[in-house]
C-alpha cells in the first residue's frame, strides 16, 4: 500500500541527513584542532626570550658614578651595558659586554655621563662639562656639539641627538654627524619652569 510503499524512502532521507550531520560534525572537530594548533605555536613563537643574568664589576680601584647624572645605558639587543665610573679622580665611560669578563673603558671617554647608545647599537654619545660627544664601541670618538654642563641627551632614529646644553635652558637638537643647534623646546619662566633636561626616547 502507500504507506509501505513510502517507507524506504523515509528511510533513505534519514540515513542521508544522518551521514551529512556526521560529517558536518567531523569537519568541525578538524576545524578546531587546527584551530588549537595554530594558536599553540602563535603562543610559542610570541614566548619571550628567557631572562639573562650576569655580574657586572667596576675595574680594580673604580667605583660607580650614580651621584650626578644618567650613569647606565643598555644596547638594543641587550648585549652590551655602557656605565659610567671614576678611576684616579678621572669619570670614564665602561662597557661590559656579555660574551667578555671584565668591563673595559672607552677610549676617548673622559670626563663623559649620559652615555646612551645609537638604535643600531654600534655607537655610543655621552655628555663631558663641554661637550656633546659619539664613539664607536671600539672607541673612534668625535665632537658633535660643543656645550656648558649640560643635562641629560637623547638619540633618535633620525640621526638627532636631543639633549639640553646648559641646565637652565630648553632642549634644542644637533645632526649626528654634527652642525648648528636648532632649538627644540623654550623654558616658560612666568609658568615656573626652571629647565628642561633628561630627554628620553619613548618605544614606538
Amino acid at each position: 500500500n502507500a504507506l509501505t510503499a513510502g517507507r524506504p524512502a523515509a528511510v533513505s532521507q534519514n540515513a542521508g541527513r544522518s551521514r551529512r550531520f556526521v560529517w558536518a560534525l567531523a569537519a568541525m572537530a578538524v576545524a578546531a584542532i587546527a584551530l588549537a594548533l595554530s594558536g599553540a605555536l602563535n603562543f610559542r613563537s610570541q614566548s619571550p626570550a628567557g631572562v639573562t643574568r650576569f655580574d657586572i664589576g667596576t675595574p680594580t680601584g673604580a667605583f660607580l658614578r650614580l651621584d650626578e647624572q644618567p650613569a647606565i645605558a643598555i644596547s638594543p639587543d641587550g648585549q652590551t651595558v655602557a656605565f659610567v665610573a671614576s678611576e684616579s679622580n678621572v669619570r670614564r665611560i665602561y662597557l661590559r659586554r656579555q660574551g667578555e669578563v671584565e668591563a673595559r673603558a672607552l677610549p676617548g671617554s673622559d670626563d663623559g655621563a649620559c652615555p646612551v647608545f645609537s638604535p643600531d647599537g654600534k655607537s655610543i654619545a655621552f655628555a663631558t662639562h663641554a661637550e656633546i660627544k659619539k664613539a664607536t664601541l671600539d672607541g673612534v670618538a668625535s665632537t658633535i656639539a660643543a656645550t656648558f654642563n649640560p643635562r641629560g641627551l637623547a638619540w633618535l632614529s633620525n640621526e638627532t641627538i636631543v639633549f639640553a646644553p646648559e641646565p637652565r635652558t630648553g632642549l634644542a637638537t644637533v645632526p649626528v654627524s654634527g652642525g648648528a643647534l636648532t632649538p627644540l623646546t623654550k623654558v616658560e619662566q612666568d609658568k615656573n619652569e626652571r629647565s628642561h633636561r633628561w630627554p628620553v626616547v619613548l618605544p614606538g
